[in-house]
């Protein structure tokens, strides 16, 4: 009796044990997939980062022609052909062009993959106000 209830005991724990390491392997799968998803997220933001600062300068010229015009307005004074070339600049838009790579990515798989709520929040808030999210 005594060894038949060992066996079982020994079953028992082998059983336990072989749960425990497959949910260990899974654990490592899922942190693989998740730093893989980071590295891409990092990827994609970088590139965004880049989109922006060359917009930047630009933004910056259409401002300065902004305020020309407005002081040029403001002051009645009068025209001046370079004003042409000032009131094109004001209608001048420049579209960014966001890097939506891994973002499709995670949308098809599932966002609870990021295992940071925080960092979620931030991701999932940074797309919807470049308007890609569903709403």
């Amino acid at each position: 009796m005594i060894y038949a209830a060992g066996e079982v005991l020994l079953v028992m724990i082998g059983i336990l044990l072989a749960i425990q390491v497959n949910k260990w392997k899974e654990d490592r799968k899922r942190e693989a997939v998740e730093i893989e998803f980071l590295k891409g997220f990092i990827n994609d933001l970088e590139m965004d980062l880049a989109a922006y600062e060359r917009v930047i300068p630009e933004i910056a010229s259409i401002k300065s022609s902004i305020n020309i015009v407005l002081d040029h307005l403001e002051k009645d004074l009068p025209w001046r052909d370079s004003l042409k070339y000032h009131f094109g600049k004001t209608f001048q838009v420049y579209n960014l062009l966001f890097s939506l790579g891994t973002y499709g990515s995670i949308i098809s798989n599932d966002w609870s993959i990021i295992s940071n709520i925080n960092l979620k929040m931030a991701l999932i808030g940074y797309y919807r106000k470049v308007n890609y999210t569903e709403k």
